[in-house]
């Protein structure tokens, strides 16, 4: 400690000479800093890239075709979300809902899929499946037209634990 109770970050070495050290406390402390600084840096550039988990969920959901008769509204839609991501689409059929849920039921138990649940609420209805982390889920929409149905075809990722798919 110096004469005002400080402890110095320098100290004169033990001749009295004027050259001076650095205490190792300080060393290490720059060190840290320059980790903690590294990791940041690191953490930032990977942050820029996409999550893997897209192009497996895009792989996945190419996977299943659609039925005959049905047609994509539009392109499909990939949206992310930190610690979320769908792939989406929309689609109108000349077929009834229940081959619309046979016809999913058998394409995604064919690539592994495990049935979860069937849903109603209200004009939808559906069924929902899981693999591993991943959640699909078919919902059959209510239809202006009585010669087609609407229907939405989505797969998904949000933190879900495998043990929930079971």
């Amino acid at each position: 400690m110096d004469k005002w109770g400080q402890i110095p970050l320098l100290s004169q070495t033990d001749g009295g000479d004027k050259r001076w050290r650095v205490r190792p406390v300080f060393l290490v402390l720059v060190a840290v800093v320059m980790v903690v600084a590294g990791l940041a840096i690191f953490a930032e550039q990977s942050a820029a890239q996409p999550p893997p988990q897209t192009r497996d969920l895009r792989a996945e959901f190419d996977n299943v075709k659609i039925p005959s008769g049905a047609h994509a509204l539009h392109e499909v839609e990939t949206k992310e979300k930190i610690g979320a991501i769908l792939v989406e689409n929309r689609y109108t059929a000349t077929i009834l809902a229940p081959a619309i849920l046979a016809h999913y039921r058998d394409q995604l138990t064919q690539h592994g899929w495990t049935y979860r649940t069937s849903f109603h609420s209200g004009t939808n209805m559906g069924e929902d499946y899981c693999k591993g982390r991943l959640l699909a889920s078919i919902e059959i929409l209510p239809s202006a037209s009585e010669l087609s149905i609407g229907y939405a075809f989505s797969i998904g990722w949000s933190g879900v634990s495998e043990h929930e798919c079971s």
